[in-house]
């Protein structure tokens, strides 16, 4: 594998050196004209490794809770085997609970609080969620 990586970035002696299509030539001195054109692309994943998933969410409501003046912003970075199903799940639930909860009205942090702890306490009968060895941390705000 390393000869075949050495003779890829080693070109031919007999072959005539061209300027790979990545590089500008110096004709090209129009940074307008040319935007956009130099893109480079992360590149495939090697032999036998998968490309690692995203496990981040995050959600934007407004209007919340049936008004107009709450907005319910949240971020989740998941960690872990399956940690990007726990943000998913957390994004989904949080919101859904935190609005019907009792006292969302007269104690915001009350009502917060349980939701979080329900929403965790959720998690363990999910079925494709495997809460041991996955997770997520959250960041919610309320904006009223």
């Amino acid at each position: 594998q390393q000869q075949q990586q050495q003779q890829q970035q080693q070109p031919d002696d007999d072959e005539d050196r061209e300027e790979s299509p990545s590089q500008p030539e110096e004709s090209e001195s129009n940074d307008q004209e040319n935007a956009g054109e130099f893109i480079e692309k992360p590149a495939p994943p090697a032999a036998g490794m998968s490309a690692k998933i995203n496990q981040d969410r995050g959600g934007i409501t407004y209007p919340y809770a049936n008004n107009e003046r709450t907005a319910l912003f949240s971020v989740y970075d998941g960690h872990g085997q399956g940690g990007e199903l726990v943000s998913q799940f957390a994004l989904h639930e949080i919101q859904r609970r935190l609005e019907k909860h009792e006292d969302f009205h007269s104690d915001l942090q009350k009502a917060m609080r349980e939701t979080f702890l329900s929403v965790d306490d959720a998690l363990k009968d999910e079925p494709i969620i495997e809460p041991y060895f996955a997770g997520t941390t959250a960041c919610v705000a309320l904006l009223q």
